[in-house]
């Protein structure tokens, strides 16, 4: 009895459309052997709903010219700069870029990652979610990836911001400034950065003393999908925050910018001025930020640095297979501008 796989074999392909696993292989493979058009379709139509990938051979290192690049937003600025970072380092490697919006669309990703694992197309990818079971899957099959911003499998090179820090660092700073009554705004905590962002938020509220009302901690439930959307829950998460207090916070910690720049424009709204009234903090160092009005205090996560050192470890791991995958972790960087007293 043949032991049962984690992943699909062309054995079970063959049991599902009644055929040999030699008749698969030969359709799988590309062979010009002659099979049935039907029995074809049928047996390609079963792979891909099955999510099959071929157990390929590295492919020749010499002959790549291009990498295919996933992110989930193209208009969102930290993957603008990110794209840009990327960019500049593989065409000074003599590197193309195949740039995809995944559209923070996880099945999009799935589907794409093992489509590109079957080409034999190296990848470097920004996930969608926590879930990375299909990149563990497409590393037993020999792919080529380089991850961002992702909790890292134990065998794939890449490169993560330390949130957690940055949490920390961001509450510090209101902290330091006497700010002790200090609100917190998220998007959902869907992703490895914003979890740790918060509990780094929280450890330093617990370090100093201070408990966590459940009030000043405001969760987003649905995903914002463009900047309009996240400036838009901004403008909405402030409105709720006051709404539901009987004074307003001090400061007002929000996990990114472009959140932070939503609870600007609604504070400036209803005349509380920023910083006197209410200081404002954010993390991602966007350019938008030191355009508002007041510049906004942040916390950098060296978006642009970061791209760009993801496609030296791409370039390290593609000309050495064999080394040891190398994971890198950037530290924060305290932006002081105008926005906290």
């Amino acid at each position: 009895m043949r032991p049962k796989q984690n992943t699909p074999t062309i054995y079970d392909i063959a049991d599902a459309a009644g055929v040999s696993p030699s008749t698969v292989s030969r359709v799988l493979g590309g062979s010009n052997y002659p099979v049935a058009p039907r029995t074809k379709a049928r047996i390609k139509e079963l792979a891909e709903q099955m999510g099959y990938v071929s157990k390929a051979p590295r492919l020749d290192r010499s002959a790549v010219e291009s990498v295919h690049v996933l992110v989930p937003d193209l208009c969102n600025p930290f993957y603008t700069a990110l794209v840009s970072g990327l960019e500049s380092s593989l065409r000074a490697y003599g590197l193309d870029m195949v740039l995809t919006n995944t559209n923070w669309d996880p099945a999009r990703e799935k589907a794409l990652v093992s489509r590109l694992t079957r080409l034999n197309t190296p990848m470097i990818i920004a996930p969608v979610s926590q879930d990375l079971g299909h990149i563990e899957t497409a590393l037993t099959h020999n792919a080529e990836i380089v991850l961002i911003e992702a909790a890292l499998p134990q065998k794939c090179p890449g490169i993560q911001f330390n949130s957690y820090a940055g949490g920390v660092m961001a509450t510090q700073h209101l902290l330091s400034r006497g700010l002790n009554q200090i609100a917190y705004l998220s998007p959902p905590l869907t992703r490895l950065t914003r979890l740790e962002v918060y509990n780094g938020f929280r450890a330093a509220m617990e370090s100093a003393g201070l408990p966590l009302a459940s009030e000043l901690v405001l969760i987003g439930q649905d995903e914002a999908l463009t900047d309009e959307d996240t400036f838009a829950l901004g403008v909405q998460m402030c409105q709720q925050l006051l709404a539901g207090l009987p004074a307003p916070p001090q400061a007002i910690f929000c996990e990114n910018d472009m959140i932070a720049l939503g609870v600007l424009q609604h504070l400036q709204s209803l005349s509380i001025r920023v910083p006197e009234d209410i200081s404002v903090i954010g993390i991602d160092n966007i350019p938008l930020g030191a355009l508002a009005v007041p510049q906004l205090t942040t916390v950098d996560q060296c978006t642009r640095e970061m791209g760009s050192l993801a496609a030296e470890l791409f370039r390290g791991q593609h000309l050495d297979p064999h080394r040891k995958p190398v994971q890198l972790l950037l530290e924060p960087q305290l932006i002081v501008r105008q926005t906290v007293r």
